[in-house]
């Protein structure tokens, strides 16, 4: 019985996948590197790009505004949460300015599924689950901001349990090798080395470190579809969506492997506006989704100081804490689809809306919440 030990197609393949691991294994080393090579090259620049930095995300609204433009124009949280954790890590930007930032791309990443609903608009039927499923995960980071934002104003609700988890797993992980412990690692000395080379041009390490940590994360999402998500998108319907527990669980652990909520949740779009998936299914992936991606960030922080730890462990308490929120059943989780329904029925009748939505919603509103912010003092958050 020829098993394939004698097809060349079999080594073909064989080849491949082993070509695959090993160039997934350079792009963590090179995404590691990177938010390594950030924190340093911000540093090198002295007290005035710190200074510069803490003043224009002193206020909460504006550093919230931050992180939804940034991800928004880039299409990626996991980039801007990994360069918030190697400044918090540097001590360039302060652990509380970085949670309004955090909070922010939080909402910026929904933006691809509602690009993506937008693409169904020229058949109305379609349109209108599209627009729903979309609209679902903006809904979910914008209610949920707008309840824990106010929460972490006054209580603290993230930060303090971030300092505590952050410090039990400072105290368990002292002596392991690869978590930092005062002293100068691999990644820090050939960060060192290069900021060296390039002299007075600091500014040009820092525009590099962070094109690579976008390029290491895009080749991880790749490489990571490559070797499982591709393999196993026959069985996408069944498998993953299955029942709501299924579906929260694949929506974590997908997410966690591809690094992006945004891909997992632009996939599960075209599913619901076809009928292939109902729209009850999507949202509890799409709430597993947003848990599944605080991964880089908490990848990042290993190598860094023990507040960049701490703000990536406020990413994932935001997300655990808006599930919780909006377990659906639960009547915030029945609000949360009323709505995302009531979005796709009004986009179904006037489908200028669906543009109109995302206009105002991440690029008008954004401005709106500065202007509003200037009658505050948020300076002790």
């Amino acid at each position: 019985m020829d098993l394939g030990g004698s097809n060349p197609l079999f080594f073909l393949m064989k080849d491949r996948l082993w070509t695959n691991i090993l160039l997934l294994g350079v792009s963590l080393w090179l995404f590691l590197f990177s938010v390594s090579l950030l924190g340093y090259s911000a540093k090198s620049l002295g007290s005035g790009f710190a200074q510069e930095l803490i003043n224009a995300t002193s206020n909460p609204f504006i550093g919230l505004f931050i992180g939804l433009l940034s991800t928004a124009l880039i299409q990626s949280s996991s980039t801007v949460t990994s360069m918030t954790v190697a400044f918090v890590g540097a001590g360039t930007l302060p652990f509380s300015s970085a949670i309004p930032i955090v909070l922010g791309a939080n909402i910026g990443t929904s933006l691809t599924s509602t690009l993506v609903a937008l693409a169904h608009i020229t058949s109305r039927s379609q349109f209108r689950r599209a627009f729903a499923t979309g609209t679902a995960h903006d809904l979910f980071n914008l209610l949920g901001t707008a309840i824990i934002f106010p929460l972490q104003y006054y209580f603290g609700i993230l930060s303090v349990p971030a300092k505590g988890i952050g410090g039990v797993i400072d105290l368990g992980t002292r002596n392991i090798p690869g978590f930092k412990d005062g002293s100068p690692g691999r990644f820090e000395q050939l960060s060192e080395f290069l900021t060296y080379l390039m002299g007075n041009y600091s500014w040009l390490v820092l525009i590099l470190a962070i094109v690579l940590i976008f390029l290491s994360i895009r080749m991880i999402t790749r490489l990571i579809r490559l070797l499982f998500v591709k393999e196993s998108q026959r069985q996408f319907e069944e498998s993953f969506f299955g029942n709501k527990k299924k579906a929260f669980g694949w929506g974590i652990l997908s997410t966690s492997l591809v690094q992006s909520s945004s891909l997992t949740t632009s996939l599960t779009v075209p599913l619901v506006a076809t009928g292939k998936v109902r729209f009850g299914r999507a949202i509890p992936f799409i709430i597993g989704a947003n848990i599944g991606t605080t991964l880089t960030a908490l990848i990042a922080s290993l190598q860094q100081s023990i507040e960049a730890r701490e703000i990536a462990i406020v990413h994932l308490l935001f997300n655990l804490f808006c599930a919780l929120i909006f377990v659906p059943g639960s009547p915030l989780g029945k609000l949360h689809s009323f709505l995302a329904i009531k979005f796709g029925e009004m986009a179904y009748r006037e489908r200028l809306i669906g543009f109109v939505y995302v206009l105002f919603f991440f690029f008008l509103l954004p401005f709106l919440l500065i202007f509003l912010s200037g009658g505050f003092d948020f300076n002790s958050l």
